[in-house]
């Protein structure tokens, strides 16, 4: 096994793993559901000071976004200029180009081994992820059902569906704000610039294209994992919400 594969799995696969079997075993009939619900909000909350500060930044950068098409159209024939100036606004307002990337970075790793452990988890011939104190521990006596669903097969109607929902509302008020923003601080007199338009149809195609994707996501994999999903989407849309209302 290589550094890197052994690393994966130390650092996050088995405490995942091992978090949402002993929640489990502390839950009434060692509910999956519940125990999914309680492993999402932890990791949101884990999450939750990188994600703001994610979220600051990427609303910051919506508030600059016209002037730096300003300084784009300004500078066009010199693109070092142009650069230097950007950097130079981004540094006066204390806004970070890439700040909004750290944490879906870091939620990429998450959620995979997330998609792993609701995969194969609860497979008898993956215990050995498990940790000395949990070793003993029956995993068919987890309650699998949730609801109406089984959590570890997948559901083709309701909980995609609300995949699909939740995430499109979750896009669509990131989209909305945005919006506001851009053209709060963009003159009333002034032609909406190219750029801006051409960023907002991009913006518009993936507000529709990403919920069908996730939806479809959900419909082909575990429900457990489109409950995950839910529940993760509903807490960033709160997060979100705190955001925006904030001055």
């Amino acid at each position: 096994m290589s550094f890197l594969s052994s690393l994966w799995e130390e650092v996050l696969l088995r405490p995942i793993y091992n978090l949402l079997i002993w929640l489990t075993t502390w839950l009434p009939g060692h509910d999956l559901g519940l125990a999914i619900i309680i492993l999402t909000l932890l990791i949101r909350v884990a999450l939750f000071f990188p994600t703001y500060s994610s979220l600051k930044q990427q609303k910051g950068l919506q508030q600059l976004q016209p002037k730096i098409n300003a300084l784009r159209e300004k500078h066009s024939e010199d693109k070092q200029k142009q650069s230097e100036e950007i950097m130079k606004l981004y540094k006066e307002h204390g806004v970070h180009p890439c700040g909004g990337c750290l944490p879906i970075l870091i939620q990429l790793p998450i959620l995979y081994a997330v998609f792993f452990v609701l995969q194969h988890g609860l497979d008898p011939s993956y215990t050995h992820y498990l940790y000395g104190v949990l070793s003993g521990f029956d995993l068919n006596s987890i309650g699998k059902t949730f609801l109406i669903f089984d959590l570890t097969t997948p559901d083709k109607y309701i909980l995609p569906i609300l995949t699909g929902v939740t995430q499109f509302i979750s896009m669509k008020l990131s989209q909305v704000k945005q919006h506001e923003k851009i053209h709060d601080i963009t003159p009333k007199a002034s032609a909406e610039p190219k750029p801006m338009k051409e960023i907002e149809q991009a913006t518009n195609s993936m507000t529709y294209m990403l919920p069908i994707l996730v939806a479809w996501f959900a419909m082909s994999y575990p429900a457990g994992l489109a409950l995950y999903w839910i529940f993760s989407t509903v807490f960033g849309i709160g997060q979100q919400l705190i955001l925006n209302h904030r001055k």
